[in-house]
C-alpha cells in the first residue's frame, strides 16, 4: 500500500488517543491490518536491484507519497481539538512499518531482527489469496477505498 492511506490511518489513530504507547501501538497494528487487504505498491522490486537512477526514482515517489501525505494530514487535522503532536506521531508511527523495511532493503539485509520483520510485513501482505496476483486497476480502487473510509472515519 502506499504510504498516504497508512499516514491517514495513524494519523486518525493520534488524533483519538493522547498516551503515545497506545498511538504506536494502534497506528503499527492499523498499518498491519491495512496491509492485509490487497492492494498496489509501488515498489516492484527489490531495492538491491534498482540501478542508481531506479533508486532515486523510488526516493522521489517516496517523498512524494511523504509530503502529499503530510499535506492531506495537515489539512484535514489541522483543526482538531487535540495536539496536533499525536497526529504527526500517529501518521509516523502508521508508516514505520515500512520505514523499517525500507532500512532492512537497504542494509542489504544484514540485520537480523529487521529481516525477520521483513518477512512478517511480508506475510501480512499476501495473506489473502487475492493479495498475490491483484490487477493494479483492483489494487488502487481497493487503496481509494481504504482512503474514504477513513476520510468518513475522520469526520464522526
Amino acid at each position: 500500500m502506499i504510504l498516504f492511506p497508512h499516514m491517514l490511518a495513524g494519523a486518525l489513530i493520534g488524533s483519538k488517543f493522547e498516551n503515545l504507547a497506545i498511538i504506536f501501538a494502534a497506528a503499527v497494528c492499523l498499518h498491519f491490518l491495512l496491509d492485509i487487504i490487497p492492494h498496489w505498491d509501488y515498489l516492484e522490486n527489490e531495492i538491491s536491484e534498482f540501478s542508481k537512477k531506479g533508486f532515486s526514482i523510488f526516493l522521489g515517489k517516496v517523498a512524494i507519497d511523504i509530503i502529499l501525505g503530510g499535506f492531506f494530514v495537515w489539512l484535514l487535522f489541522k483543526d482538531f481539538p487535540v495536539p496536533f503532536r499525536n497526529i504527526v506521531w500517529g501518521a509516523f508511527f502508521g508508516i514505520l512499518p515500512d520505514g523499517l523495511v525500507f532500512l532492512n532493503q537497504i542494509s542489504g539485509k544484514k540485520i537480523n531482527w529487521l529481516k525477520k520483520f521483513q518477512a512478517f510485513h511480508h506475510r501480512l501482505h499476501f495473506l489473502l489469496e487475492a493479495s498475490k496476483k491483484v490487477p493494479l486497476r483492483t489494487g488502487l480502487l481497493l487503496e481509494i477505498l481504504t482512503v474514504v473510509i477513513l476520510l468518513i472515519l475522520i469526520r464522526l
